[in-house]
């Protein structure tokens, strides 16, 4: 999904910063793009864009169109080109971007100034290297998908680059819905005291049950979109489980973890540290990830989310990036304002839309008691 890019002419509702010095300042706020079609009256509201696509596609690993996806090719052996093909696959990196692909590209933390998208490597994602744990995972898929082509194309040496590419494309998709979908939502959305989890239907073509639905095919009827509800509000729930940063990690030892150093300047100073900070790392991810891969990679895996809640790290609450003229924002007021500019109505509003007449607020169990606790309107 991708609707941070602003409509033509850029529309401003920028949020007013309160402070006795500050009165005057505002933090800058675009509006998104939206159907020109829409927005005339309140019977037919805005209909904000999304620029990626609604489906599990791998449109973060491809790109959203054939035009981004044949510039990430090789056009040999099924391949995504990467800097240096004589490497083995698990050293690869993807090749620079030589070919502009506009990818989003704010100033650095440290130099305060723009610098080419030259200096990206070449991946599906237009945000991937907002941080290097992000553009982490944009590495391991590019991996994926060249090792998946390598071995169809030992398997099926008589298939040419088109036939290899679009097969590994397939499968590398497949894995994406499948984590997505049995790994991650179902611990997303429920881990009980016995650490059971969420139990996400199956699907088959043959006869249903109450566990097991019937899948009779693609329905064009049904409109695939991701509800306004989601994109604006629903889905920000993210921002609140990013920690402020990672440790280091070396490979395994077994006298004790192997927690790594990295090192850092600070006032022309060189010093050690075992992590590394979410706030000084944005859009500089690059030469942080292509030095220590493997270690950031150990340091994520064994690194605890944060708590989903109403909480969000300074990292994104008071230093997350901004263009040259505001340079540190506040990602929770911009969410909130998101949601203005996009017209969400309030949770009681949505939770009666989706769910019917509702007698209560909602429904939870507190840490440490079994007793339901319902909390009801008053």
């Amino acid at each position: 999904m991708d609707t941070q890019r602003p409509g033509c002419p850029i529309e401003y509702l920028n949020i007013q910063i309160k402070g006795s010095n500050e009165e005057k300042r505002s933090m800058p706020f675009k509006r998104s793009r939206y159907d020109k079609r829409t927005g005339f009256s309140p019977n037919n509201p805005r209909q904000q864009l999304n620029e990626a696509t609604p489906f599990i596609d791998g449109s973060a690993i491809y790109g959203t169109s054939k035009t981004w996806t044949d510039c990430l090719r090789e056009f040999k052996g099924g391949r995504l080109k990467a800097d240096n093909p004589y490497k083995k696959i698990y050293e690869q990196f993807p090749t620079n971007n030589d070919m502009a692909l506009p990818f989003v590209n704010y100033p650095t933390t440290k130099l305060h100034m723009l610098r080419p998208v030259s200096r990206y490597f070449k991946i599906g994602n237009r945000q991937g290297f907002e941080n290097p744990f992000l553009l982490a995972i944009s590495v391991i898929w590019f991996r994926w998908h060249n090792y998946i082509a390598h071995n169809i194309s030992h398997s099926h040496p008589e298939w040419d680059d088109e036939k290899i590419f679009q097969a590994a494309r397939r499968k590398v998709i497949a894995y994406q819905q499948k984590i997505t979908m049995y790994d991650f939502l179902p611990r997303l959305l429920k881990i009980d005291e016995n650490l059971n989890t969420y139990e996400i239907p199956k699907y088959t073509n043959e006869g249903g049950s109450r566990n097991v639905s019937i899948y009779n095919g693609y329905r064009s009827d049904i409109n695939p979109a991701i509800a306004q509800e989601f994109q604006s509000a629903a889905m920000r729930f993210g921002h609140t489980i990013v920690p402020p940063g990672i440790w280091v990690r070396g490979p395994k030892r077994q006298s004790d973890c192997n927690w790594g150093f990295h090192n850092i300047s600070l006032h022309d100073r060189k010093y050690k540290t075992r992590a590394i900070r979410l706030c000084n790392q944005y859009w500089n991810s690059q030469n942080k990830l292509k030095n220590m891969f493997d270690s950031v990679l150990r340091g994520m895996a064994s690194s605890l989310a944060s708590m989903e809640d109403t909480i969000m790290e300074p990292d994104l609450r008071e230093f997350v990036y901004g263009p040259l003229e505001f340079s540190r924002r506040d990602l929770a007021a911009i969410d909130i304002q998101r949601g203005r500019d996009h017209g969400v109505s309030d949770y009681l509003t949505v939770r009666k839309t989706y769910c019917g007449h509702m007698d209560t607020l909602c429904d939870y169990k507190l840490k440490g008691n079994k007793d339901i606790v319902r909390v009801h309107l008053i």
